[in-house]
């Protein structure tokens, strides 16, 4: 680790040193004519003592449900955007020195059964729509595809929906408080969601795949 670190001890003092250096490091970039943007990952996942669920684990898809990046909550869970709202916030508010805020959408969407995913995509089922099939996808070049390996198409497709969703979602309540901030959106290795996201989403919001 960074010598800044070497003797921290508690909570508090990390949290206290790591805001120090994430400055010192935005100003050096700065310095070095470098902007920087601040990315939280990944969308629907929250931090376990802010979800107040168990995790549904499932065997070997278990890894969908809780991760390095918290735990997996529903995207049609109102709690979801409101995490996410408040952290996205938080980070602005922190770090104002930083040139750009967004965050991930995660490389797999959980498969969840809740009522009120039905009821989103039933509301947005003409961009739903404009996903290309499985088969299509893996032509252009995308290996793995949406949510849970052993899922149906359909419910793969559908969960890679709802994660653009929500970040069209979160986009729009950030911009309330905060209009003239740049944000992203960044997807991880799903190339074929950044058209659609481009129609989602304001277009001064910037886009990217990994």
């Amino acid at each position: 680790g960074a010598p800044e670190f070497a003797t921290v001890r508690t909570p508090a003092e990390a949290y206290r040193t790591a805001r120090e250096f994430l400055r010192e490091l935005i100003r050096y970039a700065h310095q070095r004519h470098v902007q920087v943007g601040l990315v939280m990952g990944e969308l629907s996942f929250v931090p376990p003592n802010l979800a107040n669920v168990t995790p549904e684990l499932r065997g070997e898809d278990a890894f969908m449900f809780q991760r390095y990046c918290g735990v997996a909550l529903s995207p049609g869970d109102p709690r979801t955007l409101d995490i996410w709202e408040t952290a996205m916030r938080a980070l602005i508010e922190t770090y104002p020195e930083a040139d750009s805020y967004g965050f991930w959408t995660t490389e797999h969407s959980p498969e969840m059964e809740d009522p009120r995913i039905q009821e989103i995509l039933r509301q947005n089922a003409d961009l739903r729509a404009k996903i290309p099939s499985v088969a299509e996808i893996r032509r252009r070049g995308n290996v793995i595809v949406g949510g849970a390996m052993h899922a149906p198409e359909k419910v793969q497709l559908d969960a890679d929906f709802l994660q653009m969703y929500l970040a069209a979602q979160l986009i729009e309540r950030v911009k309330k408080h905060h209009p003239n901030v740049q944000l992203g959106v960044m997807s991880l290795f799903r190339g074929y969601k950044l058209a659609i996201m481009d129609e989602m989403m304001p277009k001064d919001v910037w886009l990217g795949n990994m």
